[in-house]
């Protein structure tokens, strides 16, 4: 008889708090915020802020309205910071504003999680894209990775200057500014893009310190390899390389940890880098980085134009994660063979995913109610 009494006592229980918080998610309690989906699913969206600081609270509107509870903020790119840093310079177009606050603050009222989106590697576009140039460089060219024709990572991808992983003075910056994230902000989580080296059709970590850090450690130097012939040595060349990425992201957990601070870490990469690894020039072993425990979730970038290809990306992706959460990365944009988003996250549902994150704020406003149907899906 007492053990029937507990029981109804749990059950009561669990009924008045699923009622509060349904109350509180549909408006009873006064407040803007994400719906009762965010008890059992996480939907987050990447947002590059706006020049006009003003367009914050919309931003954040249309993700209450889309049912999302998370915003991955994009804190540093381009070599950049979007608020006031003693570690990288902050971008010109936000000087005396603190961009990252704002989005907090707002973000807070409505509920919804803060995840600093950072492109760890990725710190200069080319001049002719018309972007700022962040000076960090001007003062470490030597800190700029090379491929292997010792040429720097912009005609390979997308216009884009890449620094090396091995240099130390690049692992001090990246260690600080998470530090600095995580000390300063209330943030949820911080998210790591471009943690890996250049794509593109060769090779790439040629960089003269890592050089020799290889040679002082194997004894040859690894740009007399021939990947065809010399396949054990390319295999212990390239196999160093992904453990300098690894490497860092161990430094970048650790540092999170030091700050005690309840800041989540994930990581966006390629679900397929396994299919062909050694071969791919991005170099990125997140299976290992999932299997050490250094993630908290993953954002594998399943940006498939078929939703046979998401599906494989999906299932891929969680197979190498081992225990980690997979929130896959899905995209959609107009004029694109993108498959509709509602199917995607249905295929990530179906897959077992408990969240998802969408690529990008800016696109999903080139569709004119993707917010409401996000919001009304069920």
């Amino acid at each position: 008889m007492q053990n029937l009494q507990r029981k109804l006592i749990i059950y009561s229980s669990i009924i008045f708090i699923l009622g509060y918080a349904t109350g509180c998610l549909y408006g009873q309690q006064g407040i803007h915020t994400a719906s009762l989906l965010s008890l059992i699913e996480h939907r987050g969206v990447w947002i590059r802020p706006p020049s006009n600081i003003n367009e914050i609270p919309k931003i954040l509107d249309d993700l209450t309205t889309a049912r999302c509870n998370m915003a991955f903020v994009e804190a540093f790119y381009h070599g950049f910071t979007i608020y006031p840093s003693k570690v990288f310079p902050q971008r010109p177009e936000f000087q005396e504003k603190d961009i990252l606050q704002l989005f907090i603050n707002e973000a807070k009222k409505r509920n919804i999680e803060v995840h600093a989106w950072l492109e760890v590697l990725y710190w200069r576009p080319t001049p002719d894209t018309n972007f700022p140039q962040t000076p960090i460089l001007n003062n470490h060219p030597d800190w700029l990775d090379l491929s292997m024709f010792e040429t720097t990572t912009e005609g390979f991808e997308g216009k884009h200057y890449l620094v090396n992983p091995a240099v130390p003075g690049v692992r001090q910056k990246i260690s600080g500014l998470v530090s600095e994230l995580c000390r300063k902000y209330r943030i949820d989580g911080i998210n790591l893009d471009y943690i890996r080296y250049a794509a593109g059709n060769t090779q790439f970590g040629y960089n003269q310190y890592a050089l020799n850090k290889f040679i002082s450690i194997y004894g040859y130097n690894p740009q007399s390899i021939n990947p065809q012939k010399d396949t054990a040595k390319w295999m212990e060349w390239s196999k160093f390389r992904e453990q300098q990425v690894t490497e860092l992201i161990q430094q970048i957990s650790d540092e999170i940890k030091r700050t005690k601070k309840p800041v989540k870490l994930s990581a966006a990469v390629f679900p397929e880098y396994y299919q062909n690894r050694y071969q791919d020039s991005r170099l990125q072993d997140w299976a290992t980085w999932c299997e050490k425990g250094y993630l908290d979730f993953l954002t594998p970038m399943c940006y498939s134009y078929a939703l046979d290809g998401i599906k494989q990306e999906i299932e891929i992706s969680k197979f190498n994660a081992a225990n980690v959460p997979v929130y896959p990365g899905l995209a959609v944009l107009a004029g694109t063979k993108h498959p509709e988003l509602t199917q995607q996250i249905q295929i990530a549902r179906d897959a077992g995913c408990k969240g998802q994150v969408i690529f990008c704020y800016s696109w999903l406003t080139t569709f004119p109610n993707a917010f409401y149907e996000l919001g009304n899906m069920k």
